[in-house]
């Protein structure tokens, strides 16, 4: 049976709150976003539909947060549901594996990630995902954790630590190796009909891996 669209609009917090909110200083559950929500109603009052619009996300969050701060909840969700069989072909890691949640705090006072999870999943289900999108936009997060591996040799041009360590990244995120490595690695300029490449500096490089997180 169809979930009713109340229940829909219910059932969208725990989504936004998966991805928007984070752990800070003042607050263990501090929404890190703003949203604008839309209820349409027919003539009767009953309501027919709504919209979410999210904004002013932030983003510097996902690559580093303030000290006893940590990165949006989505991300422990997942760490904490690493044992669930349907998530095993994922390889996830122990959160202090990820460059980008390292030096924050892994757990939030008064959050059980593991239960909520659980409640995204089935928040999720509510909307309609499919458990085949379901696990498109968990690898998608993963892929993000794994950007943050990618390391750069400590030299002036940009020379990765392992030639390995886009794989993982590439693998979630569903792209081919070389196409991800390149731009990280080379700055393309168009001048009339050429293509110049340029080797990125190691500085310029982080850069752009931690833009595209």
């Amino acid at each position: 049976e169809e979930p009713s669209i109340q229940d829909k609009i219910m059932q969208i917090n725990p989504v936004l709150e998966a991805f928007g909110n984070a752990m800070t200083v003042r607050n263990n559950n501090s929404s890190r976003f703003g949203k604008w929500t839309q209820i349409s109603v027919n003539k009767s009052m009953t309501i027919v539909g709504c919209s979410v619009t999210d904004y002013l996300l932030e983003l510097t969050r996902v690559c580093t947060r303030g000290e006893k701060e940590r990165s949006y909840h989505v991300f422990f969700q997942l760490i904490q549901a690493r044992n669930d069989p349907a998530l095993e072909s994922l390889g996830i890691l122990e959160p202090q594996e990820y460059k980008y949640l390292q030096g924050s705090q892994f757990k939030a006072s008064g959050i059980d990630d593991a239960l909520c999870f659980t409640e995204l999943q089935e928040a999720f289900a509510a909307l309609q995902f499919s458990a085949e999108v379901q696990m498109e936009i968990f690898k998608v997060v993963l892929g993000i954790l794994a950007l943050g591996n990618i390391e750069f040799a400590e030299e002036e041009d940009a020379t990765l630590k392992s030639e390995d360590s886009v794989d993982p990244a590439a693998k979630l995120l569903g792209l081919d190796a070389e196409a991800l490595r390149k731009p990280i690695m080379v700055r393309s300029v168009k001048v009339g009909a050429d293509v110049m490449e340029s080797k990125r500096t190691a500085v310029q490089a982080k850069g752009v891996r931690d833009a595209f997180a």
